[in-house]
């Protein structure tokens, strides 16, 4: 069954398999999470799910930020909604791993969800990124440089965590917290141009939807073409790995984009992964480790 929420909004809930599950929504105070929430309530029965809070108080703008889930809590109790509270320190994390705020921010926050998949608070994550959201992603990714990969935007689910908004605009969730009445806080630092992806909210992309009003939608629709054809190339650069006692086998005669595909697959296989920038502190440690990893790359990545 489609759900209308307003003339523009469709959602249908029973695509992500939450019937009998406890849905954990991030909610943060803001508009978007205040908005997906109370509609999740009051389609949580009709679908036969649960809907409870999660709220990560990330240690970043002091009082605004305790009172933003002090704001949630109180929110939470007078709507019957049970509330998960976590607080982690994102500032200490960014100077530690040498990493910008908003890396550190998120990183914390994607551990406070698998915590609580972990210990069996819920069963799902909801998080409320939109079109709006995802266009910015795209155009972020875009500018620096992405890959096919990066330009596939933001998935609407990924593991325990869906997206039911993902095809919604802010707009849209505009117009529906104003037809419910629903009160939210606004995150100041949401205006603070000096990061990279407002900058692209606040400044660029209202740019755009002067001359394209349908510019998002557009976007969106570019991204998900781009993951189509992103799975197709993962699949076929599969299709053409050899795996044999511990060694990998790539054909040089294979085309070349597809041979490019099959390569980074197959280092990714070998564990290039763990080829990461370590922190300052640890860079011995990560010379030995790469230098190791380098040689077994070399000793099982047999092009032929």
């Amino acid at each position: 069954m489609l759900l209308c929420y307003n003339i523009y909004m469709y959602i249908d809930f029973s695509k992500y398999s939450i019937k009998n599950q406890t849905v954990a929504v991030a909610l943060s105070g803001g508009s978007d999470s205040m908005a997906l929430i109370h509609f999740m309530k009051s389609q949580s029965e009709l679908f036969g799910f649960k809907v409870i809070a999660l709220n990560v108080e990330h240690g970043i703008r002091g009082k605004e930020s305790l009172s933003d889930s002090e704001f949630v809590e109180n929110y939470c109790k007078k709507a019957d909604i049970p509330l998960i509270k976590y607080s982690v320190d994102a500032p200490k994390k960014a100077q530690t791993d040498k990493l910008s705020l908003e890396q550190a921010a998120r990183i914390l926050r994607y551990e406070c969800f698998a915590d609580a998949i972990e210990k069996g608070k819920c069963d799902k994550i909801a998080t409320a990124h939109h079109l709006s959201d995802n266009a910015e992603t795209v155009l972020f990714n875009l500018f620096r440089g992405a890959s096919l990969k990066g330009v596939s935007g933001i998935p609407e689910t990924n593991g325990y965590v869906i997206r039911p908004f993902i095809s919604v605009s802010k707009d849209e969730i505009a117009d529906y917290i104003a037809e419910n009445d629903i009160p939210f806080v606004t995150d100041s630092t949401n205006f603070d141009t000096e990061y990279s992806r407002n900058y692209i909210r606040q400044i660029i992309l209202p740019e755009i939807k002067k001359i394209f009003p349908e510019a998002e939608k557009r976007i969106s629709n570019f991204s998900a073409i781009a993951k189509e054809e992103d799975d197709f190339l993962d699949s076929l650069a599969r299709s053409y790995i050899t795996y044999d006692s511990g060694k990998v086998f790539i054909p040089v005669s294979v085309n070349d984009v597809v041979f490019k595909r099959a390569v980074i697959v197959a280092l990714q296989r070998l564990g290039i992964g763990l080829l990461v920038e370590k922190p300052a502190k640890r860079q011995g440690n990560f010379s030995s480790e790469k230098h190791f990893r380098s040689q077994r790359i070399r000793q099982s990545l047999f092009i032929y």
